[in-house]
């Protein structure tokens, strides 16, 4: 059943690998965290307008992603990485709820996500 669907007005950024400060502990990149925050924001806003409430079980995530020809492609994973992220705690309450997830980024105008709620199996 589909709980949640959303188009997206700004590209899916990939997530970067943690850099190390000169003192020698890792962080992320300040331009990733802003752009993440901007993602949140965005899908905490239509999940408000439509009155969506934090799903509690597993669940399916679908998203399809359109590539905006970088200089260099960013991997399928780093960016399902971001768009993972940028749900949890808004639609589920954390990733690990995620069983299945199917990415593309073969080309729509926009992103878009959707994501459903797994039924359990009968035994």
């Amino acid at each position: 059943m589909k709980v949640f669907e959303a188009t997206l007005s700004q590209p899916i950024p990939a997530a970067p690998r943690p850099r190390m400060a000169p003192a020698g502990h890792a962080y992320t990149p300040p331009t990733y965290r802003k752009q993440l925050a901007a993602l949140r924001d965005e899908i905490a806003r239509i999940a408000k307008r439509r009155h969506h409430r934090i799903i509690p079980a597993d669940c399916e995530v679908v998203v399809w992603m359109w590539l905006d020809k970088p200089r260099r492609p960013a991997d399928i994973d780093n960016r399902a990485k971001t768009i993972l992220d940028a749900l949890s705690g808004i639609v589920y309450e954390d990733d690990r709820q995620v069983v299945i997830l199917h990415v593309d980024q073969t080309g729509v105008e926009k992103p878009q996500v959707a994501v459903f709620r797994r039924e359990k199996e009968r035994e």
